[in-house]
């Protein structure tokens, strides 16, 4: 098989005037399990890349296989691989259209056209190309009309899983958890043996229920979730973090409060939308609630950025403030139940028959399964079921989970919170019992069927490559 590895703006071959560069793996890279050393991973080298499949399996695919390191030849088949690892999609069709005549693009295109190449885009974050009325997904029908390609010659890869069955026509989309293999790779750094120095903490209690480390992008479910820690006093009895990294944002802190108001508007706009009064003279209760939560607005911007861990650099920006390492493991040993707080919470409403419906599996969900800590899931309906489905188990012997398949935004976020407050009830000495209790049958069979997952989702991912190479002409 003859393989492609492209990126835009990476260290690489350059082949042409264009932004684009050839990137090659080498057995040099066999075994290499550090490359969240300081200097190693930069944003922008091919070594991102590398770093978020870095097992040797996927290694030795392309080390085995044909690597073209120039402009392809006349009537040569090969697969494209493109990397994204900085800018959007849509940004990065753009390029493509800027660069058409420059050799390399030139000649990928008219590949596609003639089935010499089908090419796999692999995102780096969620994918929005699986609703209807996506924008991104109008983009890519603008982008493949306006140059004449078959939107057939390519396949998007990202961590969305498909809920519903339902797949747009001719859209090639693979689901791949892309945060397993960057948890895989801490995993394998401090030798598949964390478990082991959990263990050994069974004759102590640790010091905090919680950890809940609400990310620093502003969404409406963390919002309300936050509204939640505070009216029920949480920070007491957990590790928490709010917008740690809003100075990587935000010139100003007032900038930060408006995008905080923008959100509050979001959230407040569905409850108004969504819970409708008999009458129209009243107010939903849930509304009226909602809106005496503005004034907590206030106590969140003072409270921000609440960071308990990061060393930053001399100034807000600088790259190594996002490129951190993948889990402070401090953190799981000093805390049991993780809140998490996932990127997408299908907040617009409820799903009809005919949209595709998906989850995003970010690295919130692999962070504690990889502590060995469980879990409860802020996130779109059904993620449970897909992790589930992917041999994973969750915590229905010590919770009620039934949240998962509630697909009202306010219904299921309280039925969360229930389980938090009851969980919140409990002494440390009760909550530790019931970690020790569920340790061996599912938080250490998850931290193993971590190795499983990532080596399925591979076969599943180099089946399909397999499987195109064998129709090209």
């Amino acid at each position: 098989m003859n393989t492609l590895i492209l990126f835009r703006d990476n260290p690489g071959i350059k082949v042409d005037r264009s932004p684009y560069t050839i990137s090659t793996i080498y057995k040099k890279d066999l075994g290499n399990i550090d490359e969240w050393k300081r200097g190693l991973h930069q944003r922008g080298s091919h070594l991102t890349w590398l770093l978020h499949y870095n097992v040797d399996a996927i290694r030795k695919f392309f080390i085995n296989s044909n690597q073209i390191k120039t402009i392809p030849n006349e009537n040569e088949k090969y697969i494209t691989f493109f990397g994204i690892t900085q800018g959007s999609l849509k940004s990065e069709l753009d390029y493509f259209t800027e660069n058409k005549k420059q050799p390399l693009v030139k000649k990928i295109f008219d590949d596609l056209r003639k089935n010499k190449t089908h090419i796999f885009i692999l995102f780096p974050d969620q994918m929005d190309l699986l609703h209807e009325c996506s924008i991104v997904l109008d983009d890519v029908e603008k982008f493949v009309e306006t140059h004449s390609l078959p939107l057939s010659s390519f396949t998007f890869v990202s961590s969305n899983y498909n809920l519903s069955g339902v797949q747009q026509k001719d859209l090639n989309t693979i689901s791949f958890s892309r945060y397993a293999f960057t948890a895989n790779i801490e995993k394998l750094r401090i030798g598949g043996s964390f478990n082991k120095i959990v263990e050994s903490t069974s004759g102590y209690v640790r010091q905090h229920k919680f950890l809940g480390l609400v990310n620093n992008c502003f969404k409406p479910h963390r919002l309300k979730l936050l509204f939640f820690f505070l009216e029920n006093d949480f920070f007491n009895d957990g590790i928490f973090t709010i917008y740690p990294f809003l100075h990587d944002v935000y010139k100003n802190k007032d900038d930060f409060y408006r995008e905080l108001e923008g959100t509050y508007d979001l959230l407040m706009g569905y409850y108004e939308f969504n819970r409708k009064p008999l009458f129209k003279q009243e107010e939903h209760s849930e509304c009226t609630q909602m809106k005496k939560r503005k004034q907590l607005l206030k106590t969140i911007y003072d409270l921000s950025p609440l960071r308990i861990d990061t060393k930053l650099p001399d100034h807000y920006g600088d790259d190594d403030i996002t490129q951190r390492q993948f889990l402070n493991f401090s953190f799981a040993l000093s805390s049991y139940w993780n809140l998490t707080t996932e990127t997408d919470w299908d907040f617009h409403g409820p799903p009809n028959e005919y949209q595709p419906v998906y989850v995003f599996l970010s690295e919130k969900t692999w962070k504690p399964i990889l502590g060995l800590q469980p879990f409860i899931m802020c996130a779109a309906h059904g993620y449970l079921n897909v992790l589930h489905e992917l041999g994973f188990k969750t915590f229905d012997k010590w919770i009620d989970e039934s949240y998962d398949k509630e697909v009202d935004f306010p219904t299921r976020m309280t039925m969360i919170e229930k389980e938090m407050l009851k969980l919140k009830s409990l002494n440390i000495h009760e909550i530790d019992k019931m970690y020790w209790d569920m340790y061996d049958d599912v938080l250490l069979y998850n931290y193993n069927q971590l190795d499983n997952h990532i080596d399925e989702e591979w076969k599943k991912l180099k089946n399909n490559i397999e499987k195109i190479w064998e129709g090209l002409g």
